[in-house]
């Protein structure tokens, strides 16, 4: 049975052991027919349909789409790609950056701030997922439910979340002890204190 290369991911990662060779010919072609509908994930690791939906993007690009119309994302199946971009959205820049320092300050390289993290240290790649936290009035930890990409990381990234209502003349008491973050797309290592 001769596969279709556009199914066949280019990653480490290798979809499940092809199956049993087929008994007869009309059986052959029915699988033929069936892998060119359907298109290897490498997210969630798993064959997911996968049609030409007849038009193509601003780019040249063909759009594929699932049995439910939502759009393929590369080799991403419309579920993954709604998980990822869920993930991405979830913690503002302010958030990453506030990690990544965190994370500089105890010697780990950054790679990537995208979600999930990843960053190097001694030679070894590690993926690093973010949850809120909160302290309660009785002292208790209080965790946001982990996500199921945040299970799967190998460092998790507690971001503890208070809340302070100030008066303006209790901020500007403050004064030099205050580091203001920059707008969104202002460079940021210069706003952060330097650690020690």
């Amino acid at each position: 049975m001769q596969r279709n290369l556009d199914s066949v991911p280019s990653s480490p990662r290798t979809p499940p052991p092809p199956e049993a060779a087929p008994q007869n010919i009309h059986q052959d072609s029915q699988r033929q027919h069936q892998s060119s509908e359907q298109r290897y994930c490498i997210y969630c690791q798993s064959y997911q349909v996968w049609k030409f939906r007849g038009d193509k993007g601003k780019d040249g690009s063909k759009i594929y789409i699932d049995e439910h119309g939502s759009r393929w994302a590369g080799r991403r199946c419309p579920s993954c790609e709604k998980k990822r971009v869920r993930a991405a959205n979830k913690h503002d820049n302010f958030e990453r950056t506030s990690i990544a320092h965190k994370l500089k300050s105890q010697g780990y390289q950054v790679m990537s701030t995208a979600s999930p993290m990843l960053v190097q240290k001694q030679g070894r790649y590690l993926t690093v997922g973010i949850q809120r936290a909160f302290t309660d009035a009785q002292g208790n930890i209080i965790v946001e439910e982990p996500t199921e990409a945040s299970e799967k990381t190998h460092l998790t990234a507690l971001l503890f979340q208070t809340t302070k209502i100030l008066t303006q003349e209790q901020v500007q008491a403050l004064g030099e002890q205050l580091c203001r973050f920059p707008p969104a797309g202002k460079a940021t290592d210069s706003y952060l204190p330097k650690s020690s």
